[in-house]
């Protein structure tokens, strides 16, 4: 067995559809057609293009507590920061196993 098609689209009979709207004779005739008559403002119905934002990094001193903020910043999608003390460590244990 198959399901038979019910001749119209999903959705469309729900309460604020733009096709039960015009069953109802909404948008239909000339003149100011209010809400049906046109499309909204261009920057709307575009794609937005920039969706990753610019960083605003601030560093701090451990040892005197001198803040820092970044002067340009760049698109980046991903940042990580790593501590340098524990990178240190690491390639001085590698060493001492050689």
């Amino acid at each position: 067995m198959e399901n038979a098609s019910s001749g119209h689209k999903r959705g469309t009979m729900k309460r604020f559809s733009i096709e039960r709207a015009k069953l109802r004779g909404l948008g239909r005739g000339m003149g100011n057609l209010g809400k049906w008559g046109s499309k909204p403002a261009v920057g709307q119905w575009k794609r937005k293009t920039k969706n990753i934002k610019k960083t605003n990094l601030m560093w701090t001193c451990t040892v005197c507590k001198k803040s820092t903020i970044q002067k340009k910043g760049h698109r980046i999608g991903k940042i990580s920061f790593e501590d340098k003390t524990k990178k240190e460590d690491k390639t001085k244990k590698k060493g001492e196993g050689e």
